[in-house]
């Protein structure tokens, strides 16, 4: 078993990742074989994570929006 807060880091080095919530593990999602894996992991499956542990994916959408000193 490997720790780790890092979703990408877990899907480059694991064989499944787990998400712990307060009552242990809420969910779980298998991964093919790294051989299998060498372009990335499966379409859509960081975001189903990301989802899953309640936290936005990392994009333009994501990025907060900027106050200029002017505008406060």
């Amino acid at each position: 078993m490997f720790v780790t807060h890092d979703v990408d880091e877990a899907l480059l080095l694991g064989d499944r990742v787990a998400v712990l919530g307060a009552a242990g593990i809420t969910a779980e999602f298998p991964l093919p074989a790294r051989a299998e894996r060498a372009g990335g992991p499966p379409e859509g499956l960081r975001e189903r994570i990301l989802a899953e542990l309640g936290a936005a994916p990392a994009g333009p959408a994501a990025e907060p929006e900027l106050v200029s000193e002017g505008t406060r």
